[in-house]
């Protein structure tokens, strides 16, 4: 058995399907898998696999023995090279899918689907031009073989003694179809905006079997692997790359042995250790530089936001002379960078000489006329208590006036400027950066961002983006790293041109479910920060958090001035606040996932007020991690309620909420196509519909 990663080659392939880019270079989106000899070449195109077996082998495929090779062989012909022929509708010859190992074996390789995508995708707006009926039949056609796929995935992965094939190839070959059923999707999303991905398509669960302690093993961080695990071929396409190890004091080299799936150690600042600046080079020990203190707390005083200019950033002087002015004086770059990198400090301490030398001349470079006027949390937010408060009030100002935000990340800066998009999309996405809670702000604000690469070479966003002609290159892979970006795309002030216009929403406002997502996969050192990040944007001011201390009191109050908040708050996973009408409340929204909604509830001083699917019954205790039945009487079956949450305790009540219409619930009696939902159990009151949270769950 040949199991190998697909080498990453920067070239266009020989072969290539109808008229495509020439020059365009592509990447692999799955691991090679030995190619089992399938009959395929010299057959009509199929729409079914039954279609597929019944012209091959003249007898129906559950007649035939599950070990026999033959059958292996020709499955997986089905569930890639035929699979491919009934979405795109085009024949695809083997030949285009299939690759040979340094030592001469035939293995089916990704090298050659984006363009097969980019043929397929040309020609559905094609025909979208000149009939449009015609092209929304193709896209269901599409729809619907794409469905029948994933259901046969779900059910060889619950169930392998059912699938057709269980030969060596098993779940290479499975993964790899998972891998394209999800490319196919994505790129379908040209035909759709960036943020609905289609309902009920989670290629991820392929992944339950997926071997990722190869990708522990290569060093990559168990949180960002379990970032990854949201879809195949992310995960597939970081298993080909190398993970960045931030670099300590001299040349050591930390790595994420301490980390684990709730977040990277390496990330967070320890309050007890003593916090060292990192210089430019490990060899230099220069002098610090500060900015005016006094400039600093004036332009503050009066409700300004201060702005340092680094004066002679060239000369050989062994500190450096910089000065204040404000933001209504002159235009100037945002510094958004993380603590981890060695970059934190404040006003009266200032950084190392080195480093300020380093960001005059990133700075000079976006704006020369301003000679690098540049705003940083650690030259322009003092230690005095009320004018870091002010600082605070003015952050989300600070980073939606600047001209430019600039991107400081040891991650990201480890990417050359000349590797490929999805490279540097990676990076990005598995960034210290992208993981903390602070820079969401910072990224959603900015009117224009750029990133530095490595050698001090500067990336906008717009520039990782396909714009023109390039946007027939927006292959699976590429909007599947969009996509895990899109709370940042979402709200880029970019204007696309109108081939990439289905990426953008472009809005103007957030709101706590578009903002309680993207902190998902975010964490902080602070929690009591978690309020100050986002009030911004969610249009509360932020000095009523200020004024009190805790973090409980904080996320109340911000729940209480939103007043209308997502109704599927209630049923995220994580911890509650205690206190009697917030018992619904989460303590945090990081690392806290709640099933979209589109209906609102209302928050009250005395609870939440909003309208869910319920179930009521006679007043049962459940023992911890007790499953149990709901019978519908009127529609004759029954339903599963299961634990969703790791809690000792027992727990009484009379009834459930559910996130969905019962309609969406499936019968337990066919366990291969159950649909989970979440639920809540709760104690309901007599005289009204007043509910007591008592136990997170789900139901199916």
């Amino acid at each position: 058995m040949v199991f190998g990663v697909s080498v990453l080659v920067h070239r266009t392939p020989n072969t290539e399907p109808g008229d495509t880019l020439p020059g365009v270079p592509v990447i692999a989106v799955f691991e090679s898998v030995e190619w089992l000899g399938g009959e395929h070449d010299g057959y009509p195109i199929s729409h079914s696999w039954d279609e597929y077996f019944q012209r091959r082998r003249l007898v129906p495929l559950c007649t035939t023995r599950p070990s026999d090779p033959g059958n292996d062989a020709l499955a997986q012909s089905w569930f890639t090279l035929g699979l491919l022929e009934s979405v795109v509708e085009k024949k695809i010859p083997s030949k285009l899918m299939l690759d040979r190992t340094p030592i001469g074996d035939a293995v089916m390789s990704s090298d050659n689907l984006p363009l097969i995508l980019r043929d397929w995708r040309r020609r559905m707006r094609a025909l979208r031009r000149v009939d449009e009926y015609a092209f929304g039949q193709w896209f269901s056609r599409a729809e619907v073989v794409l469905k029948e796929l994933l259901e046969f995935l779900l059910t060889a992965t619950r169930f392998p003694e059912k699938c057709i094939f269980r030969g060596p190839n098993y779940l290479p070959t499975l993964h790899m179809t998972a891998a394209i059923g999800e490319a196919l999707m994505a790129s379908m999303a040209e035909f759709q905006d960036l943020t609905r991905p289609m309902a009920g398509y989670v290629w991820s669960v392929m992944l339950a079997r997926y071997p990722v302690q190869r990708l522990y093993e290569k060093g990559w961080c168990p949180f960002i692997v379990s970032m990854l695990l949201s879809s195949v071929c992310l995960v597939q396409y970081a298993n080909t790359c190398e993970p960045y190890f931030r670099r300590g004091p001299g040349q050591s080299v930390f790595d994420h042995s301490k980390c684990t799936r709730a977040g990277c150690s390496l990330n967070n600042i320890d309050p007890n250790v003593p916090y060292v600046n990192r210089h430019a080079d490990d060899v230099c020990n220069c002098l610090y530089s500060k900015p005016p203190v006094d400039a600093v707390i004036q332009a503050l005083t009066q409700n300004e936001i201060p702005v340092v200019i680094i004066e002679e950033p060239g000369s050989s002087q062994d500190t450096l002379d910089i000065t204040c002015t404000t933001s209504s004086q002159s235009r100037y770059v945002a510094i958004s960078h993380v603590w981890a990198d060695g970059l934190g400090s404040t006003t009266e301490d200032g950084l190392p000489t080195c480093q300020l030398r380093r960001l005059s001349e990133l700075t000079r470079m976006l704006l020369p006329q301003e000679r690098g006027a540049l705003w940083m949390d650690a030259l322009c937010v003092p230690v005095v208590k009320e004018m870091r408060k002010r600082a605070i009030q003015l952050m989300a100002k600070t980073y939606k006036d600047a001209a430019v935000v600039l991107v400081l990340d040891a991650g990201i800066r480890s990417c050359s400027l000349d590797a490929p998009v999805e490279e540097k999309l990676l990076r990005i996405l598995t960034s210290a950066w992208m993981q903390r809670l602070w820079t969401l702000q910072e990224a959603l604000l900015a009117q224009k961002m750029f990133f530095e690469l490595a050698d001090s070479r500067l990336v906008s966003l717009e520039e990782l983006i396909p714009w023109g002609e390039e946007s027939c290159t927006m292959d699976g892979l590429k909007c599947l790293l969009l996509r895990e970006m899109a709370p940042i795309v979402i709200f880029s002030q970019v204007t696309p041109t109108e081939s990439v216009n289905h990426l953008f929403l472009h809005k103007t406002s957030f709101d706590l479910g578009t903002i309680g997502h993207a902190l998902v996969k975010r964490t902080t050192s602070r929690k009591e920060d978690e309020t100050l990040a986002i009030a911004s944007l969610l249009g509360v001011d932020v000095s009523k958090l200020l004024d009190v201390s805790t973090h409980k009191e904080r996320m109340k109050i911000l729940l209480l001035e939103l007043q209308f908040i997502p109704s599927g708050i209630i049923f995220s996973t994580g911890e509650k606040l205690t206190e009697p009408g917030f018992r619904w409340a989460p303590r945090s929204f990081l690392g806290q996932a709640s099933p979209n909604t589109d209906r609102q509830a209302l928050c009250t001083p005395n609870g939440l007020a909003g309208k869910y699917p319920w179930f009521c019954f006679d007043e049962i205790t459940i023992e911890h991690n007790e499953m149990w039945l709901l019978r519908h009487r009127e529609r004759g079956c029954c339903y599963l309620v299961e634990d969703g949450i790791l809690d000792p305790s027992n727990y009484t009540c009379n009834g459930i909420l559910l996130s969905s219409p019962i309609n969406t619930l499936r019968s337990s009696s066919s366990p291969q196509s159950r649909n989970l939902v979440h639920a809540v159990a709760v104690t309901m009151a007599t005289e009204r519909i007043v509910c007591t949270g008592e136990r997170w769950c789900s139901i199916s």
